[in-house]
């Protein structure tokens, strides 16, 4: 594990740009492939996970330097905190990235989950359509309640950090971003092995840096717009 000052500086390493993934959980969670060829930094309030830095994503800022990193990863992270506590993670992020920086951000696509349960309350009126299966994940059957709420089986285990206190359409998502200070926002609504993931590429900059947007359309297979 990194003592915390050990990363501040500049956000380009002898290995290229350097990237900081909030809430990283264990390390057999890879991220996604736009960051294959960047340094990373796990960051998780979990010491079980063996991140290399332990701390609160609610208070970024206090362990890294201004500009320390040209990318942050926040996947599905802000469901997990309150409302009012949003623009603390999206702020911190913010003031960690340097002058070409950008953030990808994942959260569940709750506007598709409403929908997708109204199907199934019609497909199946004598079910609680809240608890049919969405989709199914490595870890088991994912219902709405588990994409409104947390996993329930997490959830039982550590009800303070796994349970969901938020949730966003794109319009709710990109406006908390602009009041954090990012400039750019650019929203994807993706399915991932039928999981529905929205998806917001932010940046410091605007107009946002061509290489972030490419290696996102990249990766999601968009065509560049």
């Amino acid at each position: 594990m990194l003592d915390a000052g050990r990363v501040w500086g500049c956000a380009m390493t002898e290995r290229g740009a350097r990237y900081l993934n909030v809430g990283s959980g264990p390390r057999l969670i890879e991220p996604p492939p736009v960051f294959a060829d960047m340094a990373g930094v796990r960051f998780d309030a979990d010491p079980l996970f063996n991140p290399d830095v332990v701390g609160d994503a609610r208070d970024i800022a206090s362990f890294f330097g201004d500009g320390a990193f040209r990318a942050v990863l926040l996947s599905h992270v802000l469901e997990h905190v309150y409302p009012h506590e949003v623009g603390d993670v999206l702020g911190g992020a913010r003031a960690v990235l340097d002058a070409d920086g950008w953030a990808l951000v994942l959260v569940p696509d709750l506007l598709r989950v409403f929908r997708l349960v109204l199907d199934l309350e019609r497909l199946h009126p004598e079910a609680d359509a809240l608890g049919l299966p969405l989709y199914h994940s490595e870890a088991g059957p994912i219902a709405a309640a588990d994409m409104l709420y947390g996993y329930r089986p997490h959830v039982a285990y550590r009800s303070d950090t796994m349970s969901h206190k938020t949730g966003f359409s794109a319009v709710g998502l990109a406006t908390a971003l602009h009041r954090a200070g990012f400039h750019g926002v650019r929203w994807y609504r993706v399915t991932f092995d039928t999981e529905p993931v929205l998806i917001a590429l932010a940046s410091v900059a605007h107009p946002q840096p061509s290489d972030a947007v490419s290696r996102v359309n990249a990766w999601l297979g968009v065509t560049a717009s």
